[in-house]
């Protein structure tokens, strides 16, 4: 970033209601948290189905 558009965010930050500075920052960590819950989920749902394959493998092998 340039000194100019620091300057001119800085302005913007100034002239703007702390109220909706506030709120852009909560809408932010909002989108953040519910990537991070998506990324989580997406990470369970791996995690589930590899065992169930596991299960039905081992469940296989003792059977035969």
């Amino acid at each position: 970033m340039d000194s100019s558009t620091v300057d001119v965010e800085r302005e913007w930050l100034w002239d703007t209601d702390e109220y909706i500075i506030l709120d852009y920052i909560r809408s932010s960590v909002e989108i953040l948290m519910n990537l991070k819950i998506e990324e989580y989920e997406e990470e369970f749902e791996e995690k589930v189905k590899k065992r169930i394959k596991d299960m039905k493998v081992n469940e296989k092998e003792a059977i035969d």
